[in-house]
């Protein structure tokens, strides 16, 4: 070893000592590597009442009596647990160590203090007496004396409280200072964050994190699950991949489980739809099996909608599942309306849920489409024109917004004309419609000659129609000029049998004579 080598190694070793040193005589204080400092920390009391004493060095904790009036002082911190451990416990992993250190600056004779329970909507900055969150239960107390002065204070064991604040809430954990009793003109202070000695806390996971050998049902090579904890949401703690989840999803599906034991289970290893979605497009269950598991999953229709579309379903796959959701009309029609599809996907899917027109109607007006968008999805259904009148009947009750809809079908003159007498509409609505729907004079009369009525009704309707006299008389010649198709007269077969069945009985004798005769010569 060379003489320059043995110089680093001298003075790595003065540095040592220089440090251990140091920190043994207060000049410095080494903090732990996963030690944990508060955001927040403050301290109030009833002589400052309205102060705001969250930038101090130091928090007085106790009562202090050496004036003509007692004060009480009480310090409240904030601590942030890091993102990961407390997803980790609110899951249900347990903690193993829980920590507070306070460094004690001062001591004014022995008293106890206590550590208590306490919200977390405040923050250093705009607390004072007056405003102060209230303390809840007491977590644990020591007593401090004059000769813990110039060291850190060590608060354990809080492993109960924050474990169940992690997992009721987010990732923040208050607690307050205070007297556990009244101790007049006894009371401590301690180093703020602000101050040279910070307070901080240390906060360890249990080592088996997942669960123990005899707990665990083993559904990979790698993947475990808790059988009998609250937190067996791997999938979420694990982060896996879309790969890995469907590898886990291939094991799941060798175990032969019933519906309520694949929904449990889905349940458990995700709490987010992504993870939901994934897991029940790779189960192996019948697609009604799989309406139910949604049922039980309890999401939203929102939820449910982007489930459905992103599930890799066929239309009639998908119209099973909505038809098995037990939704109302309206719901199923804004689940239809949110699932990420354009409008004649959407025709299909009402289609292939195979409900009477009335029900079309009604999933149509749930969608709240405009008169546009409605004609789309009413030409793409390929119905009847009869049921399109009728879909049109149950959706509007007024002629002019039947006519607003019936305006963005992209129908011929027949078909209009069709889809006009399939309304059976009265003389006046008849009119109304046509009036609204602004039509030609050719398209005017089309509709009118399709409607069947006596020459008297024609002239009642073209009368309420919005023309000119001239144009009025030229649509009255232009039906009476039409062209009549000749009528077939109708038989009734009873009464030709009554009056002629006497001449039929004879023409029927000779005919079979007739064939006798025939055969015998051959």
């Amino acid at each position: 070893m060379g003489k320059n080598d043995n110089t680093i190694l001298i003075i790595l070793g003065l540095l040592v000592g220089l440090l251990l040193l140091g920190a043994n005589l207060g000049l410095f204080v080494i903090f732990p590597p996963n030690a944990i400092f508060p955001t927040d920390d403050v301290e109030t009391n009833s002589k400052e009442d309205t102060d705001y004493l969250g930038f101090n060095d130091d928090i007085k904790i106790g009562w202090d009596a050496r004036t003509t009036q007692d004060y009480e002082y009480i310090g409240y911190m904030k601590f942030e647990v890091p993102q990961e451990m407390a997803d980790l416990v609110k899951a249900g992993a347990n903690l193993s160590k829980v920590e507070l250190y306070v460094y004690l600056d001062n001591s004014l004779g022995p008293t106890n203090i206590g550590i208590y329970e306490v919200g977390d909507s405040w923050n250093e900055g705009s607390v004072n007496w007056r405003n102060k969150p209230s303390t809840g239960s007491l977590i644990i107390a020591r007593e401090v004396s004059p000769s813990d002065e110039d060291t850190y204070l060590k608060f354990s064991p809080l492993i109960d409280y924050f474990e169940r604040e992690l997992r009721e809430g987010d990732n923040k954990v208050s607690v307050a200072f205070e007297q556990t009793e009244v101790d007049l003109d006894d009371y401590i202070f301690i180093s703020s964050k602000e101050g040279s000695n910070s307070p901080y806390i240390v906060i360890e996971l249990v080592e088996e994190v997942i669960c123990t050998e005899n707990e665990i049902k083993q559904f990979g090579v790698d993947y475990y699950i808790c059988r009998n904890t609250e937190w067996i949401k791997i999938l979420d703690i694990l982060e896996l991949s879309d790969a890995e989840q469907r590898a886990l999803m291939e094991t799941i599906n060798l175990l032969e489980l019933t519906v309520e034991e694949k929904q449990a289970i889905i349940q458990d290893l995700t709490t987010t739809l992504e993870g939901q979605i994934i897991m029940i497009t790779e189960l192996e269950a019948l697609i009604e099996e799989k309406a139910q598991i949604i049922i039980q999953l309890g999401l939203t229709l929102q939820e449910q909608a982007t489930l459905i579309t992103e599930m890799e379903l066929n239309v009639a796959q998908q119209a099973i599942i909505i038809s098995e959701l037990d939704l109302t009309i309206q719901e199923q029609a804004q689940l239809i309306q949110q699932m990420e599809t354009n409008l004649a996907q959407k025709a299909a899917l009402i289609q292939q849920l195979e409900v009477e027109n009335e029900a079309q109607a009604a999933l149509i007006a749930g969608m709240e489409l405009s008169f546009q968008e409605q004609a789309e999805i009413i030409m793409a259904l390929e119905n009847l024109i009869g049921d399109d009148a009728e879909i049109i009947l149950n959706l509007y009750g007024t002629v002019e917004e039947q006519a607003a809809l019936i305006s963005e079908l992209e129908l011929t003159q027949g078909e209009l004309a069709d889809l006009v007498v399939a309304m059976d509409l009265t003389i006046q609505e008849n009119a109304e419609l046509i009036n609204q729907l602004g039509l030609t004079i050719e398209e005017q009369l089309a509709i009118i000659a399709q409607l069947e009525l006596s020459l008297a009704q024609e002239e009642e309707l073209i009368s309420k129609l919005r023309l000119t006299i001239q144009e009025q008389s030229k649509l009255i010649e232009d039906l009476k000029a039409r062209p009549t198709i000749p009528t077939i007269p109708e038989f009734d077969l009873k009464s030709i049998w009554e009056d002629y069945k006497v001449l039929i009985l004879i023409l029927g004798g000779l005919l079979l004579l007739l064939l006798l005769i025939g055969s015998r010569r051959r």
